[in-house]
């Protein structure tokens, strides 16, 4: 059974985005070690009130501070919307780094991945999915050193890794910035995130 739903940059997209019928909404909350998206809460509401399945939250990891106080400062505030919205996935994503930044920094942006990921764990006791671009993914050399990754979301191709439970974007409107759209096996998310971030498919009915 596939499921799909929107990932979303809370900061520049409008709040009409196309929840109903949405299986899963992942909404960034966080960026750098301080960055807080201040558009979150919202746009979480709204997939909420248009009774999207599960709902996530995702940071985006900035080269330019540790991994460790970028994963403490999206935890602080995951707890805060998860006081408003229960239980939510967990999500990063990772992006070419901007310049002047030169090749020899990437080790370093790939070292703050694997920190971050390994305190999110320690803080959180629950997976995380890492989202990005395949190809700079494929660069970070990120399947044998990241185990604490078991979803990859990927924005674009041509064709995914050999990485396991992989989802490809599927479309990006071209009114919206920032949202994209991810289609995958419902039984991926359920081994990722588990049965209380995802209850059972509209379209399965009953119990899973």
């Amino acid at each position: 059974m596939s499921i799909e739903g929107y990932s979303v940059d809370a900061q520049t997209v409008p709040f009409s985005v196309p929840w109903r019928g949405s299986d899963f909404a992942l909404v960034r909350a966080t960026f750098g070690a301080k960055g807080e998206d201040r558009h979150a809460a919202e746009h979480l509401a709204r997939a909420q009130t248009a009774d999207v399945l599960s709902l996530g939250a995702w940071h985006l990891l900035r080269g330019d501070a540790t991994g460790e106080g970028q994963a403490e400062a999206f935890w602080r505030r995951t707890l805060e919307l998860e006081d408003a919205f229960g239980r939510l996935s967990l999500g990063v994503r990772v992006e070419p780094l901007p310049p002047p930044a030169a090749p020899w920094d990437l080790p370093g942006y790939s070292f703050a991945l694997r920190a971050f990921l390994t305190r999110l764990r320690e803080l959180a006791g629950r997976p995380c999915a890492v989202g990005g671009a395949a190809r700079y993914l494929s660069s970070m050399a990120l399947p044998g050193e990241v185990v604490e990754a078991p979803l990859w979301l990927l924005d674009s191709g041509p064709t995914p890794p050999p990485w396991e439970r992989v989802w490809i974007q599927t479309a990006t409107p071209d009114d919206v910035l920032q949202l994209d759209r991810f289609a995958g096996d419902a039984a991926d998310w359920r081994m990722v995130f588990g049965l209380g971030a995802m209850p059972p498919c509209r379209a399965e009915g009953g119990d899973a």
